[in-house]
């Protein structure tokens, strides 16, 4: 093999490397990057960035929720007894805001949010779970001690404040 055909080759080999080394840095870092309620519907890496950096300002600034799960669940219901559709919306997790929002306006238009108060504000109980104590459910019993509903319940590490997730 002569001095050449080793410099084309080799530099072929960075080349490549460099394009993986590229594509990892704009495009497959990403991948892993998990949101509270699943990725967000982007096409492109610039994209899911621009989207995960809003997020992150969102959930710094997000002063709603309380102290504790049973505080915010408490203020929830307090929202939608008053209802306040747009202030109980905002105790969710900030990528479930709007979804909430519409979800409650449609209770409020049919008038069914008190029967969800009352379901809320049923006998429960509530326990942490998994690896940490950042994750809380809580799960409503009816008059025959059977489960009923659940929702949970995460810590917004950015404010320490406790935001619903799930119903």
């Amino acid at each position: 093999m002569n001095f050449k055909k080793v410099a084309v080759r080799t530099l072929a080999v960075v080349l490549m490397a460099g394009g993986f080394l590229w594509w990892w840095q704009t495009e497959g870092q990403y991948r892993n990057i998990q949101f509270v309620s699943g990725d967000p519907d982007v096409s492109s890496a610039k994209e899911y960035e621009r989207y995960y950096e809003a997020l992150k300002r969102a959930y710094a600034n997000d002063e709603y929720g309380g102290a504790t799960p049973e505080e915010t669940l408490q203020l929830f219901i307090d929202a939608l007894k008053a209802g306040d559709v747009d202030l109980a919306s905002k105790y969710f997790v900030v990528e479930k805001q709007g979804e909430m929002r519409k979800e409650f306006t449609i209770g409020k238009e049919k008038d069914t949010l008190n029967k969800f108060v009352e379901i809320l504000e049923r006998e429960k109980s509530g326990s942490y779970y998994g690896d940490s104590k950042n994750q809380f459910v809580f799960t409503t019993f009816d008059e025959n001690d059977v489960a009923e509903f659940s929702f949970d319940l995460v810590l917004n590490l950015e404010t320490n404040k406790w935001k619903m997730s799930e119903l």
